[in-house]
Formats: C-alpha cells, structure tokens, sequence
C-alpha cells in the first residue's frame, strides 16, 4: 500500500500526541493552547492528530508555552519497524579499519584494554603512548616521524605521569 504525501506520519502523529498530553496535564482546553499560541482551536486538534504538520517554529513555541525542552516532543519515539521504514535507513559500514589511540602507562592495563579490543569483531590498528606529554607531542606531530594516522578514538588513562589525562585534554582543547 503507498501511502499518501498528505496522510498523517507517524512522527506526527506523535508529536501531536505529546502535545495533547502535555495541555491535559496543565488542564488547558483546546481554546486555550490555541490562545497562548495564536491559532485557532481547530488548528489545534489538527496538530494533536497529526493531520497538520508541526513546524519548527511552532514546536520551539509550544516548548516555551508548556515550559519544556524540544525533547520533550521526541522523548519516547521508535520509528515504526515497516519494510518501507527500513529501507528509508542509511546504513554505515566502515570498511578501512579503526584507529584506536592508547595512552596507558601501566603495562597491566594496556594488555587488559589491547585483549578487549581484540575481542571484537571489528578491525582496528591501535597505537600506544604512556604518558601525556608523549600524546600532545604526537598530536601535534612534534616527532616528524608519526606515521600513525589521526586516530579515530583514544583511550587515555587520566593519571599519567609528565602530564596528567586532565592536562592533556586541556591542551588538546
């Protein structure tokens, strides 16, 4: 079955509901909502159901009426699990593999992280640094001879001798 540019979506409808639950909560009617926001009540019950699209500006406007974040509208959402939903996805497979970053000066924890690591299935290249003056030498590739490529992630141990984590972070930023 095609659905329709005009039939009410499901994130909508949602949102409609959200907003019907929230003027109930504040035991505001339809005439009042449409008040504070300048529409007509009927305009009103056309958001709630999802037959009128809410905009962005009107959702910002409805956030600050009822005192909430425009989280409050999304919070508890699923996209519906339809074939049509699924082929609309995007899906992300990375292919080259991910470049881990360690800075770890106990020998102990860099081998429980590198056998971590190696339990996923996923492929990776890991490069490792133990201490943080090491890391911001590296980062701002001070040695000339940093053949590692930006890392993807790092994993840094906060207490690291020469320069703490938190050190470190602060200069990266």
């Amino acid at each position: 079955m095609k659905k329709h540019l005009n039939d009410p979506q499901p994130i909508d409808i949602f949102i409609g509901s959200r907003v019907r639950e929230r003027r109930q909560k504040l035991e505001w009617t339809l005439i009042d909502l449409g008040n504070r926001l300048g529409v007509s009540h009927q305009q009103i019950q056309k958001y709630e159901h999802g037959i009128t699209r809410i905009t962005a500006g009107i959702l910002f406007e409805l956030s600050e009426i009822f005192g909430v974040s425009i989280n409050y509208f999304y919070d508890g959402y699923e996209e519906p699990n339809t074939q049509e939903a699924l082929d609309k996805k995007i899906s992300v497979v990375r292919h080259s593999p991910l470049k881990i970053l360690l800075v770890e000066d106990d020998p102990t924890d860099e081998m429980l992280i590198r056998s971590a690591i190696l339990n996923s299935d996923r492929p990776f290249n890991i490069h490792v640094l133990h201490n943080g003056r090491q890391l911001i030498d590296f980062l701002k590739n001070k040695t000339g001879s940093n053949r590692f490529p930006r890392p993807d992630i790092i994993f840094m141990n906060l207490s690291l001798p020469f320069l703490s984590g938190l050190s470190a972070l602060k200069e990266i930023k």
